[in-house]
């Protein structure tokens, strides 16, 4: 609700984007309402919570893997951190297309300029050539990543609540 007061954004000198974005909202919302009606509004509602909420899940998925590399500065890297603290979440085409490659995200760590349209055959490339290994998730794995919780320091990787 904050993100939507446009007295929020005046710092930033971007309240009339957010005004317009919210007018537009609303006007939305309005048009769903006037063609479908209040059913109408509560299943657009209820696809952006359920959207919002895959949306939540990939980024932590893709950083909370059980053997993720967590490192402490000054010993820490960028490389490091991009290649082996960020995997590959490889849950098939559709999901790279539905996500715009998003899943290859440690290379979108190493380098966030490569567009999302070429993140894939970059990705590939790079590991044919042999400079880049990553860890890659398969769906199975990716729903088991959501136990993961806390860090183990003396293990060096990630451990259930339970474990601890």
């Amino acid at each position: 609700v904050f993100h939507r007061v446009p007295k929020n954004t005046l710092k930033s000198g971007l309240w009339w984007d957010v005004l317009l974005h919210n007018v537009l909202l609303v006007a939305y919302f309005a048009l769903v309402y006037s063609w479908a009606g209040t059913a109408g509004v509560l299943i657009l509602l209820g696809a952006m919570y359920f959207g919002s909420s895959l949306g939540a899940i990939i980024p932590y998925v893709e950083h909370n893997f059980e053997d993720i590399h967590w490192g402490r500065k000054p010993d820490l890297d960028f490389e490091t951190a991009a290649l082996k603290g960020s995997a590959v979440l490889d849950f098939g085409d559709l999901f790279h297309f539905a996500t715009a490659n998003i899943g290859y995200h440690d290379l979108h760590h190493l380098n966030p300029s490569i567009p999302s349209y070429r993140l894939k055959q970059c990705h590939e490339t790079l590991e044919a050539k042999g400079l880049l290994i990553s860890r890659k998730i398969t769906l199975r794995e990716g729903l088991g990543c959501l136990r993961w919780k806390l860090w183990d320091e003396d293990n060096h990787r990630m451990v259930t609540f339970a474990a601890a």
